[in-house]
């Protein structure tokens, strides 16, 4: 009986493998994994886009707090909080950021769209 379920098996892997992969052909199993590796890179490139943008952000934001009458800091600070925002929605990350910080990027975003400040 062992010996019959071993051949059986062999028979199994031997026929499927001669059906579902010709030659030079990626079998569809070969194909998912390359799509998934190609979504898994090009999402580490935008995280790594929202990573300088946040520390862009950060920046001129520390600099607007240290000079509060500097109407060009406050204008890159609600542009760039506009922008952080919507990249950080559209990659669905928010859930990674806090409540406060999503806030205050909502409230600069909302400054941005009432002024027509477009985005940098």
């Amino acid at each position: 009986m062992h010996k019959f379920c071993k051949l059986l098996l062999m028979s199994i892997i031997i026929t499927s493998s001669l059906f579902s992969i010709e030659k030079n052909e990626v079998s569809m199993e070969v194909q998912s994994v390359e799509n998934l590796i190609l979504l898994g890179k090009q999402n580490i490139r935008l995280q790594e886009e929202i990573r300088l943008q946040l520390i862009h952000y950060q920046n001129i934001n520390k600099a607007f707090v240290k000079n509060p009458d500097n109407n060009d800091l406050l204008f890159q600070t609600i542009k760039y909080a506009d922008l952080l925002l919507e990249n950080i929605k559209s990659a669905h990350l928010t859930q990674n950021f806090s409540a406060e910080f999503i806030k205050e990027l909502n409230l600069f975003a909302k400054l941005a769209k009432k002024q027509g400040i477009p985005k940098p």
